[in-house]
């Protein structure tokens, strides 16, 4: 697979155009007092004020009364009605809750709305998981940008004080063990013309592989299934513990020369085939990789609306005429609701390149996903909005990211991925595997 890498250079002293901010970033932040409560995960374990955000309970545990995989992740809230629908013209009144994001989408996608429904903080782990948050052992520190001494710990930062904490937070979260996946993608132009994806994907942590090296964080590989010109291709990448000390490493198997080759581009603001350019490497999950390039800001905890619960987008069977309208997916299949945020801000590093030049982050305070990312680009406009729907895996008592939605504004074509294959179970948490199956090697033996 080929990789293509476009970037720009800050200026030796030059100032980076700062985009208007909007009512609610200049907000006070909510921060966490040393006497609140917190859960295993450092979120505010209470309601907030007004009672639109419940306290938290633990989490959704258990599926749906006779839910089986074969069915795969159903919406177990059928029964929610919106307690607001947002259109362009509503925009104003709700504008201290919506983030930029949100609002541009609305002032520029004919039909775009947000389907605003009651608050379920659902995120919740398995007890082993939850009681290892809790213990916050260890001493976990940050080197430069880089974290060490962390060991297997989860959440290195239940209490962050800076942004760079915060996102090390994301980039540590717990998000399965070993996970194997399969769903498809597609790409929607700005008139509306689609291009199917299938994929397959393996992320295995250290603690789900035998024989993996001690500085290993994860492995991840996958692969394409289509379209044709990209079928068999596939990417492997091991993730080190401690960046400070090493770097990533990355392979690409080429189907069409039949050999394997290293990709140490394969990162920061990389663009992989099959995404036509719409979004980063280090966009996957809502962030990735290493954090060197952005010096980060903690903008402090607030309540907004953002993409939760999102069931609906990725039910099979998946009709991609009834999933894909021109600008963005069918508002009727997404969910927002209100939930307390972290809300973080990168900024370009003198010297360091990347295509955007800002970005904006909120987290969920419950499962540290990132929900809503707002990418600026060198000249300060709002350019790139990506959307990621955080559910709650109930069968495997773990919450995660549903499906992506990666919008380009200038263009107004976007990317949706992580929707379900038509067999079921799509997706399995909890696997174990051999660290001597994601070797370069292993990559040719799985395209033979």
């Amino acid at each position: 697979m080929s990789v293509s890498r476009r970037g720009f250079v800050a200026a030796a002293g030059g100032v980076l155009a700062q985009p208007l901010m909007s009512a609610a970033q200049t907000a006070t932040a909510t921060t966490t007092a040393t006497t609140t409560a917190l859960t295993p995960s450092g979120a505010i374990a209470g309601a907030s004020a007004d009672g639109r955000i419940p306290a938290w309970a633990g989490g959704l545990q258990e599926p749906p009364a006779g839910w089986s995989a074969a069915m795969g992740y159903r919406d177990p809230f059928p029964q929610d009605v919106p307690l607001a629908v947002i259109g362009k013209s509503d925009a104003a009144a709700f504008r201290h809750e919506l983030p930029d994001g949100l609002a541009m989408m609305l002032d520029r996608v004919p039909g775009m709305r947000l389907r605003l429904f009651p608050t379920r903080r659902t995120a919740g782990y398995p007890a082993e998981i939850s009681a290892a948050m809790a213990a916050r052992t260890g001493s976990p520190r940050l080197s430069g940008h880089a974290l060490a001494d962390a060991g297997g710990r989860h959440l290195p930062f239940p209490e962050p004080v800076n942004g760079l904490e915060a996102i090390w937070n994301v980039l540590r979260r717990y998000t399965g063990g070993g996970v194997v996946r399969e769903g498809r993608s597609f790409v929607v132009r700005a008139n509306g013309d689609s291009s199917a994806i299938g994929f397959w994907s393996r992320r295995f942590y250290a603690s789900h592989l035998e024989g993996a090296p001690e500085d290993l964080h994860f492995v991840a590989m996958g692969g394409y299934l289509a379209p044709a010109s990209l079928r068999g291709q596939i990417v492997l990448v091991h993730e080190p513990s401690d960046l400070s000390r090493r770097s990533r490493s990355a392979w690409i198997y080429s189907s069409a020369l039949r050999r394997v080759r290293r990709a140490p581009d394969l990162a920061y603001d990389a663009v992989a085939d099959g995404s036509e350019g719409i979004f980063t490497a280090d966009q996957v999950d809502g962030f990735n990789g290493s954090p060197d390039r952005f010096d980060w800001v903690l903008q402090g905890r607030r309540a907004m609306i953002v993409p939760y619960n999102t069931y609906a987008i990725a039910e099979s069977p998946l009709v991609p005429s009834r999933l894909l309208h021109k600008g963005s997916v069918n508002p009727d299949l997404m969910r927002y609701e209100l939930h307390r945020v972290w809300a973080v801000e990168a900024r370009l590093r003198q010297g360091q390149s990347h295509v955007y030049g800002l970005r904006r982050f909120l987290i969920d305070e419950d499962s540290w996903t990132v929900l809503i990312e707002e990418a600026y680009s060198p000249r300060g406009d709002l350019w790139r909005v990506a959307l990621h729907g955080v559910v709650q895996f109930y069968d495997a008592r773990l919450p995660g990211v549903r499906a992506s939605v990666y919008h380009d504004l200038d263009s107004g074509s976007y990317f949706v991925s992580g929707l379900d294959a038509d067999r079921q179970p799509s997706i399995r948490f909890h696997q174990r595997g051999r660290f001597s199956d994601f070797l370069p090697d292993a990559m040719v033996r799985m395209a033979t």
